[in-house]
C-alpha cells in the first residue's frame, strides 16, 4: 500500500526488512530479521546487525531519505519489497524508461504549478484570518484550484514512490 514501506536486504545470511508507516507521526522504524521484527526505534535510526554492520534510515518528507546497509566493505541500498507500490514503480521504471521518464517530467511540472498557484492562495487565507488584504494574482475557480490539489497530491505520490531522493522534496 501506499502508506507503508518495506525495503530489503540480504547480509551474512539473513534477510533484513525495514518496514515504515508514513502516516505514522512518531516516525516508528520496524526492523525485521528473517521475517521476525527484532527492534523498533525512531527515524531517524541506526539499526545494529550481523558481523559490525549497521543499517541506517531516515523517514522524509515524501518516503525515506536514508535507507542503506554500512559494513566493512562499504554500503548498499535496501531495495523495495515485492508487492509494495515502491516495487512496482521500479518495475515499471525498468521495463519502460521513456514512459517513466515522462511521467517524472510530468509530476514535477504539476509540483511547481501547484507551488506556484497554491501559495499566495495560502498567503491570501493567512492574510485574511490575521485581518491584512492580500488578494492572490490568479484568479481560478474553486474547482480548479480543488483539482490542482488532488493532482499535486498525485504528483508528490509518484515521486515519492521513485525511490530517489530529492533535495526540494525531502
Amino acid at each position: 500500500m501506499i502508506w507503508r514501506g518495506v525495503y530489503e536486504v540480504e547480509h551474512a545470511g539473513h534477510a533484513y526488512a525495514v518496514e515504515a508507516d508514513f502516516f505514522d507521526f512518531a516516525e516508528k522504524l520496524h526492523l525485521y530479521r528473517d521475517g521476525a521484527r527484532v527492534e523498533t526505534r525512531k527515524s531517524p535510526a541506526r539499526f545494529e546487525v550481523d558481523d559490525g554492520a549497521t543499517i541506517e534510515a531516515a523517514m522524509g518528507l515524501l518516503g525515506m531519505k536514508t535507507l542503506r546497509l554500512v559494513d566493512d566493505e562499504g554500503e548498499s541500498v535496501l531495495r523495495p519489497a515485492a508487492g509494495t507500490a515502491e516495487a512496482r514503480r521500479l518495475s515499471f521504471e525498468r521495463g519502460h524508461p521513456t514512459a517513466s521518464r515522462l511521467v517524472g517530467a510530468v509530476s514535477c511540472l504539476v509540483l511547481i504549478v501547484a507551488l506556484v498557484i497554491e501559495i499566495p492562495e495560502l498567503v491570501g487565507l493567512v492574510a485574511d484570518v490575521a485581518g491584512f488584504e492580500f488578494s492572490s494574482p490568479f484568479d481560478l475557480p474553486s474547482a480548479v484550484l480543488g483539482a490542482l490539489g488532488i493532482f499535486a497530491l498525485a504528483a508528490a505520490l509518484e515521486r515519492g514512490l521513485r525511490f530517489e531522493r530529492s533535495r526540494w522534496l525531502g
